[in-house]
């Protein structure tokens, strides 16, 4: 044994009092990176001013001694520590993509992520009143009945001819009048100018240019029917109708489902990120529809001059008449507002040859141009999709890390796990990366990097992440350099074993 020993190389030596080989095989199935989306999610979520604990104190590991002169060794055998500059992963959409996010609240926040630095005891009461859930259900509620009102109103307003609802609906009205006008008070009196620049705050601007309008339509028709002399004055007064063309903004307020449905709320924030590719696209199409325009009009044009009296001079002037005119019929043609045969009809007449390219033109646009626009549109709205859902993935991870964390150590162990599997953010947890609790501690040895018994938040992201995704090309390629590591190891200890044993 004592040969043995002697004649052991360096990367053999014998485990240190940390338990680990001063040069051995150890496994680094663990250190691998993020997806650049999720690096670029976790910078703009910080830079957004949310509070992620990734800088904390690092948890101690035990001390590696590296063999002298020998570079290769170490680069092959331990994981060095580095500490590498941040790489800038911005990109030039993510500053309105953020902007965006904030303004439209896209992304659900946790329920402590907004609340103002109150003092006063009245604030704080009426606080904890306008964020429990019950206050949003009836809020909610509210806004369904009023809407319901609102559209059988009109709707009775429409069969009677009768400009003016009866005294029912207008004692309603003023009872939700004065209800939504004292919610936006309230969270007015919360938020104070907070409630134009927190996180979501265009919903908030929303509820109070619904509610003013709300307010002027009431008060504005009790005013003018008061100072009216006469019916007929009161009827052609200019605020009664404006009023009656404002009274369906009202409905308005059902937007607010947005922010309380997971997967509407998904929906709604796909469209207004992709709102550029729209923007784009919708160029494009007129670019091309002003090309094809110019060339079909200056045709009909000169054709009506030449042959004045011909019977498709009708027919010309109505489809190809001017460039608006030729450019609404290019896009008729193209979405099924008309029959294109409509309009190629008159073309015929005029030139066949014409007729030709004008039929390879609305071929290229339908088969090529509009296939193009709608693969690109859906592949912008399939990666926002995936860019908020993991950035909801992080803030999910976030709560229920300090969920976990009673203690506020920084740290969760599985004691702590184990004493928090019966919360309801907890519970979600495991069934999101469809783990039963009773097996927290194979979780924890799956989140532990480092195998020191407690879980970082680092620790705990780059784990959760991982467990709610797919293996990607990176994960396969590091399973077989660690595999070939681990083969590589063996082949040399199995050689070493066989020398001493005497084995050819």
């Amino acid at each position: 044994m004592g040969a043995l020993a002697a004649s052991r190389p360096a990367w053999a030596a014998p485990p240190t009092q940390g338990g680990q080989s001063e040069s051995g095989y150890e496994p680094r199935m663990m250190a691998q990176p993020l997806p650049l989306s999720t690096t670029r999610a976790l910078q703009e979520l910080e830079d957004q001013g949310a509070s992620l604990p990734l800088h904390g104190l690092a948890k101690p590991k035990p001390s590696k001694v590296l063999p002298a002169g020998d570079p290769k060794e170490s680069s092959e055998g331990h994981d060095v520590p580095v500490d590498l500059p941040r790489v800038n992963t911005k990109t030039k959409h993510s500053g309105g993509t953020g902007a965006a996010e904030r303004i439209f609240g896209l992304v659900p926040q946790n329920s402590s992520d907004e609340q103002p630095k109150i003092t006063s005891q009245w604030r704080l009461r009426v606080q904890e009143i306008i964020r429990h859930n019950w206050f949003d259900c009836f809020v909610m509620s509210m806004v369904l009945l009023h809407s319901l009102l609102t559209g059988i109103q009109i709707h009775a307003m429409s069969a009677t001819g009768s400009l003016h609802p009866g005294p029912v609906h207008q004692v309603l009205n003023m009872i939700f009048c004065i209800f939504f006008s004292a919610e936006v008070a309230l969270r007015l009196y919360v938020y104070r100018l907070r409630f134009f620049t927190m996180y979501g705050c265009a919903w908030n601007v929303l509820d109070l240019l619904v509610t003013l309008f709300h307010l002027f339509e009431e008060f504005g028709a009790l005013v003018v029917k008061a100072t009216a002399n006469s019916e007929l004055e009161f009827t052609n007064s200019s605020v009664v109708r404006t009023i009656r063309i404002l009274r369906g903004i009202k409905v308005i307020r059902l937007v607010r489902f947005i922010r309380y449905a997971e997967e509407l709320q998904l929906i709604v924030s796909c469209l207004i990120l992709s709102f550029r590719t729209f923007l784009w696209s919708i160029g494009l199409l007129v670019m091309t529809f002003y090309v094809m325009a110019i060339y079909t009009t200056q045709v009909s044009y000169l054709y009506r001059l030449e042959f004045p009296d011909s019977s498709v001079n009708p027919a010309l002037e109505k489809w190809w008449g001017g460039i608006f005119t030729s450019m609404l019929s290019v896009l008729q043609a193209l979405s099924g507002g008309v029959d294109w045969n409509d309009i190629l009809q008159p073309l015929i007449a005029v030139s066949p040859t014409f007729a030709c390219l004008f039929i390879l033109y609305i071929g290229f646009c339908f088969f090529a141009l509009m296939n193009v626009i709608t693969g690109t549109y859906v592949e912008t709205v399939s990666r926002q999709a995936t860019d908020l859902k993991t950035r909801s993935q992080i803030l999910q991870a976030r709560r229920v890390f300090q969920a976990i964390d009673t203690d506020h150590s920084g740290f969760i162990s599985l004691e702590e796990i184990r004493s928090q599997t019966t919360t309801a953010v907890v519970l979600d947890f495991f069934e999101s990366v469809d783990v039963d609790p009773s097996e927290a501690q194979y979780l924890l040895e799956v989140l532990d990097m480092d195998g020191s018994g407690t879980i970082n938040f680092d620790e705990f992201l780059h784990g959760t992440l991982r467990l709610n995704s797919s293996a990607r090309a990176a994960d396969l390629l590091l399973v077989a350099r660690e595999m070939k590591r681990f083969f590589k190891h063996a082949i040399s200890e199995l050689q070493l074993l066989k020398h001493h044993l005497g084995i050819a």
